[in-house]
C-alpha cells in the first residue's frame, strides 16, 4: 500500500490522531498523546460520538445510507473532511505520487500569471509492505472495503489503515516498537520532478477529475490550466539556465 505527503515531516497517523496528539507537549512518556493519558477506552467514545454526529447530519441526503456499517461511513467521511480515526492509503504508487503533489497541481489553477517554479523542497511517497504478520488484533488493522464503481474510493484503489496503540500515535514509531520498521519504504520526490511526474500521470489519466469522480472533481480540474503543465513555463526553459558555453539541459533527465 502506499500513501503521499506532500510534507516530508508529517507522520503517519489520522486526523483524529493528530488532534490528540498534544502537538507541542509530547515527552516520551506520552507519546501516545491524550489516548494515552485518557485511556483508549476515552479515544473510543470520542470516535463513537463523531461517528453518531455524522450519521445523525447526514440523514436526508440523497442517496447516502446512514445505516451503513461504520468502517464504510468513516471511509465516506473521510474523503469529505470528517475527523476519522482511519489513515487513507491507495494500491497504486503512482496515485500516491499524485496526492504527494496536489498541493503543487493546484498552484496550476488558471490565474493571470505564470506560477510560481516548482523548486526547493521534497515529498514522500510512503509504502507500507503487507506481509501477513503486520496486522494486530484490536491493534492495527488493514481495512479493505467494498468500491462501489464511480466513487472515490474506487478510483483512488483506496484502501485503510486503523490504530489503536495507546503508545503510539503514529504507524512509523508503532512498527518500530515491534521490530518490524522494515515493513515499511520511504521514497523522495525533489519538486524539480513535479512537472514531468504530472504529465505523466496525467497521461495516465490520474488527476482530480479522474481520482474525484463527482462534480468536486470536475470544478477542480475545470480550473486547472494544463498549458502551465510545461517546463518553460514553470523552470523557463532550459535556454534559461545554460551558461554561455553550455548545451542545453535535458528536462526529462532528473527525475
Amino acid at each position: 500500500m502506499f500513501r503521499g505527503h506532500f510534507q516530508p515531516d508529517w507522520k503517519l497517523s489520522s486526523r483524529l490522531e493528530r488532534a490528540v496528539s498534544l502537538k507541542g507537549h509530547v515527552t516520551p512518556e506520552v507519546s501516545g498523546g491524550m489516548r494515552q493519558l485518557s485511556g483508549q477506552e476515552w479515544y473510543d467514545g470520542v470516535c463513537a460520538t463523531i461517528l453518531s454526529r455524522f450519521r445523525l447530519h447526514a440523514i436526508g441526503i440523497p442517496n447516502f445510507d446512514t445505516t451503513r456499517p461504520d468502517n464504510e461511513l468513516w471511509a465516506l467521511g473521510r474523503h469529505f473532511g470528517l475527523m476519522t480515526p482511519l489513515l487513507d492509503w491507495t494500491y497504486s504508487p503512482y496515485v500516491a505520487a499524485f496526492f504527494a503533489f496536489v498541493e503543487l497541481y493546484r498552484k496550476l489553477e488558471f490565474k493571470m500569471a505564470i506560477p510560481t517554479r516548482f523548486e526547493g523542497g521534497a515529498v514522500n511517497v510512503w509504502g507500507l509492505r503487507l506481509w501477513r504478520d503486520v496486522e494486530e488484533e484490536k491493534v492495527f488493522e488493514i481495512i479493505d472495503l467494498p468500491r462501489e464503481r464511480g466513487s472515490r474510493l474506487w478510483a483512488q484503489s483506496g484502501v485503510f489503515t486503523r490504530l489503536s496503540s495507546p503508545e503510539h500515535l503514529d504507524i512509523s514509531s508503532y512498527l518500530h516498537s515491534r521490530g518490524l520498521a522494515h515493513y515499511l519504504e520511504c521514497y523522495q520526490l525533489r519538486y524539480e520532478s513535479a512537472v514531468t511526474a504530472l504529465q505523466d500521470l496525467d497521461l495516465m489519466n490520474i488527476n482530480l477529475s479522474s481520482l474525484f469522480p463527482d462534480l468536486q472533481g470536475a470544478a477542480e480540474q475545470a480550473n486547472i490550466e494544463s498549458g502551465f503543465l510545461t517546463v518553460d513555463l514553470l523552470f523557463g526553459g532550459p535556454e534559461s539556465s545554460k551558461k554561455d558555453g553550455e548545451s542545453s539541459v535535458d528536462p526529462k533527465k532528473d527525475r
